[in-house]
């Protein structure tokens, strides 16, 4: 007994002695309490009461007739798979029998299950309604695993670039291997994932770092390898003992289902029984899908072995083990691809710098280079001397002269046209020593116009 309202009174009048609370909790809400008996172990109920908490507004009769009307709105997933848990086991039904005509005084657990007692196979009720509303979900998965690992063996069984890709590590093996294990026929394919374990010998790359460049610069077509094979990586994530535990379950099910409506539910007392016939329709229609995924699983099956075998590898080898190999292999080839373009990119912009700070430095040289002066650089002082000795010899003509230009007569002079032709061709003389030199001519030819001997230049 857990407790009665006598102990729960004096409690009161212990804590409110001489208080009119006392009397108002009395009426109130101490006579709604009962004194409830426990049959079953206290731990057991706790745990029934617990998932019944999901339905806690509903009584023990409401939930009897769900489960009779095979309501989904109340008969959840959850709740079943909770309930099918807490079936009355043969010693709890003894206990319960004397209760069944009056339980009321019973807890609400142990209510529930005077209620179920009085359903006819209910243990076996609940394990199909659970089927039911779990066959879908299974169903999906099943066939989505069947899909992915029949897609990738197809796509890897009749792949054209992973042959070649296997041939060419095939002939660098055989040549590596010159004296000592050369000229093989084949390897395991689990060996591919060894040539990123192949160093070179300054230990700075692979010999798949070797094989991905002279395949990329050679084929860049077998590159397309790791496209080709994107399946391969979903395939390694599927457990096909698990899945096969599935579908065993549920043909296993579906047999159980099938059985219990001809055996059980197949008289005419549940021609109108809710439960009876919505489970019998759910078996036309799932007993049919099944028998495709049935053939669905039979081809998964025979293309995997048969793209196991093309690989010399034995059928019995798990799928997510197989697909592994090869989706190391791709996510390596990936990776070490990427590698190589990373160091070409830096290779290239290494040597882009060093031509620009060789430029820089060559502009730098040539900045802070000092200036020679004219007379130490021998082609400038040579022109200088040049045109200074035209310089000097064109003052002394010009002082010996220049009385004779004062009396120069207009008639005798150079018309202004030839006078400007003569402008523009000096104009256009760019040394100063021939400059000078046709000045000291257009002189000479005014004296000669005025009789005088020319100066020599």
């Amino acid at each position: 007994m857990r407790f009665s309202k006598e102990g729960v009174f004096m409690a009161i009048e212990e804590k409110f002695p001489s208080k009119p609370v006392v009397l108002k909790i009395k009426n109130e809400i101490v006579t709604e309490i009962t004194e409830e008996i426990m049959v079953l172990d206290p731990k057991r109920i706790h745990n029934i009461n617990i998932a019944l908490s999901k339905c806690k507004k509903m009584s023990p009769v409401q939930i009897k007739e769900a489960i009779l009307e095979m309501n989904e709105f109340v008969m959840t997933m959850d709740l079943l798979e909770q309930l099918r848990r807490f079936v009355p086991s043969d010693d709890e039904i003894k206990l319960l029998e004397p209760f069944i005509t009056d339980g009321s005084k019973l807890s609400r657990a142990e209510q529930f299950f005077i209620e179920i007692l009085s359903i006819e196979r209910y243990h076996q009720r609940l394990d199909i309604m659970y089927f039911k509303q779990t066959y879908k979900e299974k169903y999906d998965g099943i066939q989505q695993a069947c899909k992915t690992i029949y897609e990738a063996s197809s796509s890897l069984r009749h792949s054209k670039t992973i042959p070649k890709i296997l041939e060419i590590i095939l002939t660098v093996g055989n040549f590596m291997n010159i004296g000592f294990r050369g000229n093989a026929s084949g390897f395991k394919v689990s060996s591919v994932n060894r040539l990123a374990d192949t160093k070179t010998i300054d230990n700075k790359s692979t010999l798949l770092h070797f094989l991905i460049g002279i395949t990329e610069s050679k084929l860049p077509d077998l590159l397309k390898v790791v496209d080709e094979l994107k399946l391969v990586s979903e395939a390694c994530r599927v457990s096909m003992p698990d899945v096969k535990e599935d579908f065993d379950s549920m043909r296993k099910d579906l047999i159980f289902a099938d059985q219990e409506m001809h055996e059980y539910f197949n008289e005419s007392k549940y021609e109108h029984d809710s439960f009876a016939v919505q489970v019998k329709e759910f078996l036309v229609t799932a007993n049919q899908s099944f028998e495709d995924l049935k053939v669905y699983w039979e081809a998964t099956e025979v293309m995997y072995a048969d793209c196991v075998r093309h690989f010399g590898e034995n059928p019995t080898l798990r799928p997510d083990e197989f697909f592994q190999i090869f989706k190391h292999f791709l996510s390596d080839t990936e990776r070490v691809r990427k590698e190589i373009e990373l160091t070409e990119r830096k290779r290239v912009a290494a040597e882009k710098k060093a031509i620009a700070d060789l430029e820089k430095k060559e502009r730098e040289v040539i900045r802070r280079k000092p200036r020679l002066d004219k007379t130490q650089n021998p082609d400038i002082k040579e022109a200088v001397e040049e045109d200074k000795g035209g310089l000097d010899h064109l003052m002394d003509s010009l002082r010996k002269c220049k009385d004779f230009g004062k009396t120069k007569q207009d008639g005798q002079r150079m018309t202004a046209a030839e006078r400007l032709r003569n402008d523009q061709v000096r104009n256009n003389l760019g040394n100063l020593s021939e400059q000078a030199r046709q000045l000291l001519n257009d002189i000479n030819q005014d004296i000669g116009d005025m009789g005088f001997v020319a100066i020599e230049a």
